[in-house]
């Protein structure tokens, strides 16, 4: 009877099983590995190495990766030997090992691990076995003699990675380099960082170990599109007639994943490719990596994965959210943590991280939550989808050219058929050259502040000698938008407003011309004037000496008998002035119209220069043209 801990809690486990400790180069107990009769392993606390018997110094310390690979080394070599529970631990222990062993220090991976550790020689497993994953298995397969003899000739031909590291490089490495248990931190000049070409997981897409993110509304394809590009990986098959480069691709599921087999199955019909033996894993449930605890349990599944089919060089989590469990993705700290834990899983392999993520509630091209999201990204892709036609477009390339948008076609495909004889289908993805219409997008924000401009055409345009439409001043336009901003202050009021104005003009709904802002479609333009003039028939006038108007604030001008006109918005007196007055632009105005507040006294005008137009306030800093900007 032991225990086991699985999945949080320490289990009773009845049978046999084998438990290895884990020390550290003081002799320290630093963790556990419990190693079940079929093989399943399970650590806890850090990983550290475990040396095989007493150390002969006069013998080589050879390094594996698993306990049952170390014990056939010792048996096939007479050497000293230790394990390090996983090729991604080699460089810390061969570094560890140098402190309290002298003699030679050699690493004898498993298949398919490439480890280049300078000054130490790799002994490579030989090619021609059935079952060759590791030294274990051969001499399980052949016998202790002829294993021994084929782990002699790799012996005899071990080579040694470039740079050979002395004792005293060694301890000065040491010193400089503060280990944690998933990367490490060292700073280095800059002039002694070789410049090299990048390299791409795909093509002049994704750069190989960097984080990247998907994103789109509910229903776009974004994870069709995800699980298109793992396959893609995991075989070495072309993604958007893009080379891949072929490894080993985690898939953190948190949704979807009862559809997963049957996205996988129109995927192999499409391709022509089976899936039944690429090295693509899918976790059973979502990853939790706000939780310390549940971080490390899927590091160490990671860890047996790339024990098992070599490390990983994409690790896809789906989505965020179901893997956020416990954070807030508002929150910049949350975030900062999420995305810490991912990087270090991510750098433990040097992998690739691909998240899934959900756009904005209110702005559809934007992702949801904080904003040290996109900080924290070296690419970063939106999915929409329209039709059977799915596009993705760069939002964000950090250190590559930002390709063109593309586009993939949707395919279905019967993938089984129930035993009532209904099929059941699913999509796969195929390149297209097609277009998708173009949308044009708004944000919330934006769409408040074309409302109010509309409402404040409507209630006091500024129209020609004809009675056309000319525009809306930003004066009369900002009353409407205060009346249904959401923000609390005033302060909050004029950030919202002043940064609205700015992204309609850019993005080219509305035009401006000395602070007078009209559409720039035409047929919005014509909107407009067929509801001015409906409200100019519909409306009464009791009175020529003062009533409400939607008319041009100079009526006055054009009929002697109007003295005085009340704008029912604003509650402010527009008055013919008998003298000539300057005007808050510094033009004679003659007897232009001179506001006056409700109780009939004249508001003064002093004496200014020429006002700077407000767009040009708006192209400094917003919070200086916020303070500017009344």
């Amino acid at each position: 009877m032991g225990v086991l801990w699985k999945d949080g809690a320490l289990k009773k486990m009845s049978g046999d099983f084998l438990l290895v400790p884990a020390y550290d180069s003081d002799g320290s107990l630093v963790g556990l590995e419990q190693v079940t009769p079929d093989g399943r392993k399970y650590a806890l606390g850090s990983k550290g190495f475990h040396i095989l018997d007493d150390l002969n110094p006069d013998a080589p310390l050879i390094l594996a990766e698993g306990f049952a690979t170390a014990a056939s080394i010792k048996a096939l070599s007479g050497a000293n030997t230790a394990c390090c529970f996983g090729a991604a631990n080699f460089e810390s222990a061969v570094r560890a090992l140098r402190k309290v062993f002298p003699g030679e220090i050699v690493v004898a991976p498993d298949a398919g691990t490439d480890v280049r550790i300078p000054g130490v020689a790799v002994v490579e497993l030989p090619s021609g076995s059935e079952k060759n994953d590791d030294w274990n298995d051969l001499h399980a397969e052949l016998g202790i003699e002829d294993a021994r003899a084929f782990f002699n000739t790799a012996w005899d031909n071990r080579k040694v990675a470039e740079g050979v590291v002395t004792e005293a490089e060694d301890e000065a490495k040491e010193a400089a380099v503060v280990e944690s248990p998933a990367t490490s931190f060292a700073l280095q000049r800059l002039g002694d960082i070789p410049l090299v070409e990048p390299r791409f997981l795909v093509e002049d897409l994704f750069e190989c170990d960097a984080l990247c993110l998907f994103f789109g509304e509910s229903g776009c394809k974004k994870s069709f599109v995800a699980i298109d590009l793992a396959a893609s990986i995991a075989t070495g098959a072309p993604w958007n007639r893009k080379q891949t480069k072929e490894g080993v691709v985690i898939y953190l599921a948190g949704e979807g994943g009862g559809g997963l087999p049957r996205r996988a199955r129109a995927w192999e019909i499409h391709r022509g490719i089976s899936l039944k033996d690429a090295p693509l894993f899918v976790s059973n449930r979502a990853a939790l990596f706000m939780d310390e605890h549940g971080a490390r349990i899927v590091e160490n599944e990671v860890d047996r994965i790339a024990e098992m089919a070599g490390s990983p060089v994409l690790i896809v989590v789906d989505t965020i959210a179901r893997s956020m469990v416990g954070g807030d993705e508002n929150s910049a700290k949350d975030t900062s943590i999420f995305v810490e834990r991912i990087d270090a899983l991510r750098r433990r392999y040097g992998a690739s991280a691909l998240l899934i993520h959900h756009s904005g509630l209110s702005d559809k091209g934007r992702l949801r939550g904080s904003s040290a999201w996109k900080g924290a990204l070296e690419a970063e892709y939106l999915i929409e989808k329209s039709g059977d036609l799915v596009t993705v477009t760069n939002q964000k390339m950090k250190d590559a050219p930002e390709p063109a948008p593309f586009s993939f076609e949707s395919v279905e495909y019967v993938v089984l058929e129930t035993a009532t004889g209904k099929e059941i289908t699913s999509l796969a993805l195929e390149p297209t050259d097609e277009k998708p219409a173009r949308v044009e997008r708004i944000s919330a924000g934006q769409k408040r502040a074309l409302d109010s401009f509309y409402e404040a055409a409507k209630a006091n345009p500024i129209l020609d000698e004809d009675g056309a439409f000319l525009g809306v001043h930003v004066e009369d336009w900002r009353g409407f938008f205060y009346e249904t901003a959401t923000a609390p202050t005033q302060s909050g009021k004029r950030q919202a407003f002043n940064r609205a104005v700015k992204e309609l003009v850019e993005a080219g709904h509305l035009t401006v011309k000395d602070d007078v802002f009209s559409p720039t479609s035409p047929a919005d333009t014509l909107i407009v004037n067929q509801n001015i003039r409906k409200m100019n028939l519909s409306s009464q006038r009791d009175s020529v000496t003062e009533r409400d108007i939607v008319t041009p604030c100079n009526a006055a001008d054009d009929d002697p008998s109007v003295t005085s006109v009340t704008h029912s918005y604003r509650s402010v007196t527009l008055s013919r002035s008998p003298v000539t007055l300057e005007s808050e632009t510094g033009v004679d105005v003659g007897g232009k119209p001179v506001l006056e507040n409700e109780l009939g006294a004249g508001l003064e005008t002093p004496e200014q220069k020429p006002k700077t137009p407000y767009l040009e306030l708006l192209k400094g800093d917003e919070h200086d043209a916020d303070t500017k900007v009344s």
